[in-house]
């Protein structure tokens, strides 16, 4: 649970860093490390309760197209953005 919560932190962090920039990109971090925290505590609380093994797969397939659409928004930001 903690290795899709991870996934699915850097699939927010990168599009909305490079929207962003650097100096709203460290507010951003410290907002989403908090909220991300809280979340995987509430997951992993669940999980002790008997949560099935099936939404770990289904959590981790949604990931994997979250990372997909998180490229694609980050390249198409970072395209726009004068480096």
């Amino acid at each position: 649970m903690s290795g899709i919560s991870l996934i699915l932190f850097i699939a927010v962090y990168y599009p909305l860093y490079y929207w962003l920039g650097p100096k709203g990109g460290q507010t951003l971090k410290l907002v989403l490390v908090a909220v991300l925290f809280a979340i995987t505590m509430a997951i992993n609380t669940l999980w002790s309760d008997g949560l099935p093994t099936d939404y770990l797969w289904h959590g981790l397939g949604i990931s994997c197209l979250v990372v997909f659409a998180s490229y694609q928004l980050s390249a198409y930001i970072f395209s726009r953005t004068d480096v």
